[in-house]
Parts: C-alpha cells; structure tokens; sequence
C-alpha cells in the first residue's frame, strides 16, 4: 500500500480543523506572568479565544493568540495585557479595545501591549497573602484530622 498522501494529509488537517472565522494573530509582551498555552483569551469579559504559541525571546515573549470568534470586532489598534483571573495563580489574556478608528485585525496582524498596570502589584500581594491563609487553614484540618500530628508548615513570607 503507498502512503504518498500522507504527507500531505499532514500539512492540510490542521488548517481543515480550524473554524473559517478563525484568526491568529501575535503581540510581543515584556512577560507572560503565569500563562500558558491553551490559556483564554478575553475581549469585553467575553471569551473569544486561545493562546496558541509561547515562543520566548531575547527580553520578551511573543504570544500567538487564536481568535475563534468571527464576531469579535477587534481592530489594529486595540492593545493587549495579562492578568489574573481568581487567587490561583492562573492568568489571561486581555484584549482591550483602542481608539475605535483603526481597520479590522486579520490573520497574521500584530497587536500592541497595553501600559503596563499600576494596582497589579497590591493585587498579587493580595492573591499572596490570601493563598498563605488558605495554606495555613488547610494545615489546621490536617492537623485536627490527624490526631494530634504535626502537618509540615508553610512559612510565612
């Protein structure tokens, strides 16, 4: 049995998979905090996509972002920023509108990072503090479960 198709198969399934709305797109940020791939992409506190690609770079990290709404309107000038979504540690990608002049985004643009966030440093103490809190109720479960025992603690920063 001859398998010259294969190959081609190979090239061809991803892009027969992809939804025909979709759009990739790329920014280029100073860090990518805790994200990864696969993680959501947001645009009016709606999801319209994934991230696709991390790809580190000299002092930055590119991010190839999967756009899988159609009705999405983003245009070139909108900009992009990370941040965090619950106490946990996990992350998003946040894409916030721009001056609203600008032509549509297509495959293959490249957005802008958005300034970088004044309060995000209150806001990761805060998540610090809090997931101490919770580490530190969690041992006293343990503890109370065990009947006596010792659970090892987690320092206090």
């Amino acid at each position: 049995m001859k398998l010259r198709w294969l190959p081609l198969l190979a090239l061809t399934l991803p892009a027969a998979c992809r939804r025909s709305g979709d759009r990739t797109v790329y920014v280029e940020l100073p860090t990518a905090g805790h994200l990864k791939e696969g993680s959501p992409i947001a645009f009016g506190g709606i999801d319209i996509g994934r991230v696709q690609r991390l790809t580190p770079l000299d002092s930055s990290v590119r991010l190839e972002l999967l756009i899988q709404r159609a009705d999405a309107p983003l245009q070139a000038g909108d900009r992009v920023a990370v941040r965090p979504v619950g106490i946990f540690g996990d992350e998003t990608v946040v894409i916030m509108p721009g001056t609203g002049n600008d032509r549509p985004l297509h495959t293959g643009d490249s957005l802008h990072a958005a300034p970088p966030d004044p309060p995000s440093p209150m806001r990761d103490a805060f998540a610090r503090a809090v997931r101490q809190e919770l580490a530190e109720r969690w041992h006293l479960v343990l503890d109370s479960t065990k009947g006596g025992e010792s659970a090892p603690r987690v320092p206090r920063p």
